[in-house]
């Protein structure tokens, strides 16, 4: 089981890579045009 603290650290990770910043506002990532996968950029 995950404490807190690892729970909280892991999603900031996750935030870090999908949004660029700890806190991650989703709102703000876009999808690349014509791309059927759904990357992020």
């Amino acid at each position: 089981m995950l404490t807190a603290t690892q729970k909280k650290t892991g999603e900031a990770l996750v935030n870090i890579f999908e949004t660029g910043e700890v806190l991650g506002d989703y709102g703000q990532v876009t999808l690349i045009a014509g791309d059927t996968g759904h990357q992020s950029s």
